[in-house]
């Protein structure tokens, strides 16, 4: 079953009727939106990580290579700071996380994540890329690159099995005389 809804896209666009990839059957379910929560609370936490730990490493190299005594009570209070910067950079995660949207038509889609909307129309794409870091890749997501005349536009992070789907709807839009033999 699909979870359907007919919507007006950005700008002159036409009203068509948009799918929900994320939430249909059509191998794309719940578990690639947790994937997705996963993957921005990961990126998240490792700059966190760093931050927190930050300073007591500062304070231990000022402290072991010249002849600087901190205080403690600064090292604690910069400590708070730092991992309140932490804690806030892992809480902004879950709330763009929240602001994923995949939307797909056969002759568009919409991405909106972290409050960028893009709205494309698939018989501008060229080229279709797809890669994956390390991180993705644990998550079980990929990064796409749609690439137009205009410039490209990047999706990320997305299900691996959505750049197929993208891919035959780009193909089946484009010219006989352009498609591969």
């Amino acid at each position: 079953m699909m979870d359907s809804e007919s919507i007006p896209p950005p700008g002159d666009a036409p009203a068509v009727e948009w799918r929900r990839v994320v939430l249909s059957d059509g191998g794309f379910s719940e578990i690639d939106l947790r994937r997705v929560r996963r993957y921005c609370r990961l990126a998240a936490a490792i700059p966190a990580v760093l931050l927190i730990a930050a300073p007591p490493l500062v304070a231990w190299l000022l402290t072991s290579l010249t002849d600087i005594d901190l205080n403690g009570a600064w090292l604690v209070v910069i400590t708070a700071l730092f991992a309140a910067a932490g804690i806030g950079r892992v809480a902004m995660a879950d709330r763009r996380a929240r602001s994923y949207h995949f939307l797909l038509a056969p002759d568009a889609v919409i991405f909106e994540f972290g409050g960028t909307r893009t709205f494309l129309e698939l018989a501008h794409v060229q080229i279709v890329d797809r890669e994956a870091s390390l991180l993705l890749r644990l998550c079980g997501l990929c990064r796409l690159s749609l690439h137009t005349a205009g410039g490209a536009v990047i999706m990320s992070p997305l299900p691996v099995g959505v750049p197929r789907v993208l891919e035959e709807f780009v193909h089946a839009l484009a010219p006989a005389t352009l498609r591969p033999a």
